[in-house]
C-alpha cells in the first residue's frame, strides 16, 4: 500500500511535515549512510560548500525544503543535503519508461525502481499545496526532494525521470540533477519547462520524460551538463537508464559499465512494442521479478505509474496491485 500526504504553507514548512511524517523511515536510512556521509563531508567539504553556495543563489527556496526536512525528522541538515548531491555520493538508480501511441491509446508508463533494501514505507505519494501557488504531486523517497520519481501539477504537466550512464566524469560547477528536476515540476508549460532544461546545466545526466496532458504533447528529453537534446514523441518508444538521443549515443566508447541497462531496453522494445494495449502493458511492468526483464537484479519496483494522455488520468500501481486513480491537472 502506498503512503499519502498532503503538505501545505512555505518550502521548510512543506519539508518539515515530509520529515516528521516519514521520521522513521528516515532516520533508518539515514543511519545507515552516516559514516559514507560523514567520510564525503570530511573528504569533499570545499566542494560541496561550492555547490550550497551556487543553490543558495539559484534555488534557495530548494534548500529550506531540505532543511525543513532535517528539522521534521531530527537528523543533520548536511546529510539530507547529501543524499540529493548523487554525484558527489556515487549513488545512481535506474527505472524503464515507455510511451505507447497505438490506434485506441496514448499513455505513459514508467516503473519507480530503487535498491530492493528499501521497502514501501520508505516512500509516499505527497501533495504540494505551496503557499506561492504552486500544486504539485509526486512519488517520494522519503529524504529527498520531489520529482526524482514521477510527479504531475496543477497545470496538467506529468514528468517521470531515469538516471543515466555518464559518458564523461560528473561535472559539478551547476545544479545537482535532483535539484535540477525538482525545479522542473514547477514549470507551468511544456515550452518553459523544455526551456528551463535547455538553459541551465546539471552535475551529471538524467532523461525527462514530459507530458503536456492538456495538449496531448510528449517529448523525451535527455540531458548531460548543459547539453540538452530534445525528441518529440509521436509512437512507441522506450527508455531504461543510458543516454539513446543520437547526440549522446555515441560519444559512448563501451566501456562503461551499463549494468542492466542495455539488456533491459532490448527486451522493453521487443516486448511492449508487441504489447501495447494498457492492460497488457501494466501487467508486464507490475511483474513479480524485481525488476522488469530482469530475474535476478538488485533492484525491485515500488511503484507503476500509467499516465493516460487521452483521458488525463494517472494510475498508480503498488506491489501488492492496489491503485491510486489521480486527474492530472487538477490532483484530485
Amino acid at each position: 500500500m502506498i503512503k499519502e500526504l498532503t503538505v501545505t504553507g512555505s518550502y521548510f514548512d512543506a519539508g518539515y511535515q515530509i520529515g516528521n511524517f516519514g521520521k522513521k523511515e528516515i532516520k533508518q536510512l539515514f543511519q545507515k549512510n552516516r559514516k559514507i556521509f560523514e567520510n564525503i563531508l570530511n573528504k569533499k567539504k570545499s566542494q560541496i560548500k561550492r555547490t550550497w553556495k551556487f543553490i543558495q543563489k539559484k534555488s534557495p527556496h530548494l534548500l529550506e525544503k531540505l532543511q525543513g526536512i532535517a528539522a521534521g525528522a531530527k537528523i543533520s541538515s548536511d546529510h539530507v543535503f547529501l543524499r540529493n548531491f548523487p554525484e558527489i555520493t556515487g549513488s545512481h538508480g535506474g527505472c524503464t519508461t515507455v510511451v505507447i501511441k497505438n490506434k485506441k491509446e496514448f499513455f505513459i508508463a514508467h516503473n519507480e525502481d530503487e535498491n530492493n533494501s528499501l521497502t514501501n514505507d520508505n516512500f509516499a505519494l505527497i501533495q504540494f499545496n505551496l503557499k506561492n501557488g504552486l500544486r504539485y504531486s509526486s512519488f517520494v523517497l522519503m529524504g529527498e526532494l520531489p520529482n526524482n520519481t514521477f510527479s504531475w501539477n496543477a497545470a496538467g504537466i506529468f514528468c517521470c525521470v531515469d538516471a543515466t550512464v555518464p559518458f564523461a566524469p560528473n561535472n559539478l560547477s551547476y545544479f545537482p540533477r535532483y535539484f535540477e528536476a525538482a525545479l522542473l515540476i514547477e514549470q507551468t508549460s511544456l515550452e518553459n519547462a523544455v526551456q528551463f532544461l535547455k538553459k541551465g546545466g546539471n552535475c551529471s545526466g538524467f532523461h525527462y520524460l514530459l507530458a503536456d496532458t492538456l495538449n496531448k504533447k510528449v517529448v523525451s528529453v535527455e540531458k548531460s551538463g548543459k547539453t540538452t537534446s530534445v525528441k518529440k514523441l509521436n509512437n512507441f518508444f522506450c527508455h531504461t537508464n543510458h543516454h539513446v538521443h543520437n547526440k549522446f549515443s555515441n560519444k559512448y566508447t563501451n566501456k562503461e559499465n551499463f549494468g542492466t541497462s542495455k539488456k533491459r531496453l532490448a527486451a522493453c522494445e521487443n516486448l511492449l512494442n508487441k504489447n501495447d494495449e494498457q492492460e497488457q502493458v501494466i501487467k508486464i511492468l507490475t511483474t513479480k521479478l524485481k525488476r522488469p526483464f530482469i530475474g535476478n537484479d538488485s533492484s525491485k519496483t515500488f511503484a507503476t505509474v500509467v499516465c493516460d494522455i487521452n483521458r488525463i488520468s494517472i494510475k498508480i500501481f503498488s506491489d501488492d496491485k492496489s491503485v491510486i486513480l489521480r486527474q492530472c491537472g487538477s490532483l484530485l
